[in-house]
């Protein structure tokens, strides 16, 4: 997209426009960019997580081994749903 059409577009919109009525969507979109990464980063951790414990409970060589990644797995779904709340939140941030 040329630059000439970026600015069209800018201007529809006074929210996006730099000094326009209000900074502040401009403000929430990198607010809520800042926030996505942080989710990301926070669920990408419980995957791993996951995936290290899946891969230990399939080679558990005990019993106590099996309760141990069970537990991992447990803390990482509880995470994982803590981050999907968190995403619910910035999504509701957003449509305000």
């Amino acid at each position: 997209m040329g630059e000439r059409a970026k600015e069209n577009i800018l201007n529809v919109d006074p929210r996006f426009r730099a000094g326009g009525p209000s900074s502040a969507p401009a403000a929430s979109l990198a607010d809520a960019s800042e926030r996505l990464r942080a989710v990301e980063h926070a669920m990408r951790s419980s995957l791993g997580a996951l995936a290290g414990a899946v891969e230990l409970l399939r080679l558990a060589p005990d019993p106590q081994t099996s309760t141990d990644a069970l537990d991992v797995m447990r803390r990482q779904v509880r995470e994982m749903t803590t981050q999907a709340e968190r995403l619910h939140d910035i999504a509701s941030d957003l449509d305000r």
